[in-house]
């Protein structure tokens, strides 16, 4: 998918992809993210509006940063310069380039969440009032219909916005 990104003419492919993958976060929240709201010292992009209306805080893995981090970072402004439709356009192209059928950029989302899992679900968890299976805002439910979790294994840990979850390998897949 990287090397279609890489024989396109959208610059912003590859670095949209990386973060998309990183961050499991949606198109529309890559294309909206400023400058303004993240903190590469503290690895935290602030959202100040989503999807669900709230606002959230993902962090941001080394290679989120270094991705980043190559684009330049100003003091504010759009990270990615692209419209919706400029993106979506060019994510078709990009699909068909890969000769990857039927593949979506919601799909990245999941491939995030997914790799996660794979890592024994250490990460951060961002729960609102409303949701408390939000992992890095993702309903994971759908996810835990395919993982018999033993929740009584969770261990929370708090830390300032963030609360830190990991599971200890108690876990089998279906």
């Amino acid at each position: 998918l990287l090397s279609a990104a890489d024989a396109g003419r959208s610059a912003y492919m590859r670095p949209l992809i990386i973060l998309a993958l990183e961050t499991g976060m949606r198109r529309g929240e890559l294309l909206a993210l400023r400058w303004e709201h993240i903190c590469l010292a503290t690895r935290v992009a602030h959202l100040p509006s989503t999807k669900n209306g709230h606002s959230r805080d993902v962090p941001l893995s080394t290679r989120a940063v270094e991705t980043l981090k190559a684009l330049d970072p100003q003091s504010a402004g759009p990270v990615l310069k692209a419209s919706s439709n400029a993106c979506r356009l060019a994510w078709e192209h990009l699909v068909e380039r890969s000769g990857i059928e039927g593949l979506h950029f919601h799909d990245l989302r999941h491939e995030a969440i997914s790799r996660l899992f794979e890592r024994g679900l250490a990460g951060v968890l961002l729960a609102d009032d409303d949701d408390h299976r939000a992992f890095l805002g993702i309903d994971v439910a759908p996810i835990l219909d395919h993982v018999n979790v033993d929740l009584s294994k969770l261990e929370i840990h708090y830390s300032s916005s963030r609360i830190f979850v990991s599971i200890r390998r108690a876990y089998a897949w279906k």
